[in-house]
């Protein structure tokens, strides 16, 4: 199992806020909101016969949104879903999408884990 510490380090992130959780706090909730909306849409299109522009669209909000909070893995998986829906390579996303879902799931578990 991937470790709490390599799903998200949000060391660099707070620190651009002189670590004050009162100014993190309502962000990582936003993040987390936007994460949760962006897998289910994602999931939607996947689920309506994976309409690729949307599915890589999705996948682009995710992976910038976790590369700006240190969700490493997610950002990672996202683009590389991404990536395949840019070749067209449906195989590769179906192959990708479990595995972004499964990160964001986890990731959000790590985030609540930290208190947030």
């Amino acid at each position: 199992a991937v470790s709490q510490s390599r799903l998200i380090d949000l060391s660099e992130f707070s620190e651009m806020f002189d670590n004050d959780r009162e100014v993190i706090q309502p962000l990582i909730l936003a993040f987390k909101e936007s994460l949760s909306e962006n897998a289910n849409c994602l999931n939607k299109a996947i689920s309506e016969g994976g309409e690729v522009e949307k599915v890589r669209l999705y996948s682009h909000s995710i992976k910038g949104s976790s590369s700006g909070y240190g969700a490493v893995p997610l950002s990672e998986a996202a683009a590389r879903l991404e990536d395949a829906c840019r070749h067209g390579r449906v195989s590769e996303v179906k192959k990708h999408f479990p595995e972004v879902e499964d990160l964001v799931g986890k990731t959000l578990q790590a985030l609540s884990d930290l208190g947030y």
